[in-house]
């Protein structure tokens, strides 16, 4: 959640600045994930026009997202080879992505409780 205030705005600089510096934007990177905070009276449409203009790219939805996914890079940034959930679904990349997801956006602390019985 955003708050108009000063600290919380520091930390989340903090997190953009942390998450380039992790996994790096450059001249040579291909996707980028873009997200535009803005007031409720912006409309959907003026915000792709402002995107269009300061992206030099192809604006895809958000839904095609896992194919550009670096699911390798994300597994070893997050230590996850030796995660029994991901040994349980080698086999099945779009359960694994699912595992993975799980276990980096959700709450729960380790895999093993979002395999299916």
């Amino acid at each position: 959640m955003l708050y108009n205030s000063g600290t919380e705005l520091k930390l989340i600089d903090v997190q953009i600045t942390e998450a380039i510096r992790r996994y790096g934007i450059s001249d040579k990177t291909t996707s980028v994930l873009v997200v535009h905070i803005s007031d409720a009276g912006l409309s959907s449409s003026a915000v792709q026009e402002k995107l269009i203009r300061v992206v030099d790219g192809t604006l895809l939805p958000l839904a095609s997202l896992p194919d550009f996914t670096d699911w390798t890079r994300i597994k070893k940034y997050y230590k996850l080879d030796q995660e029994k959930a991901l040994i349980a679904t080698k086999d099945d990349p779009s359960k694994q992505h699912a595992v993975i997801d799980n276990i980096v956006c959700g709450d729960t602390p380790k895999a093993s409780s979002v395999l299916d019985p």
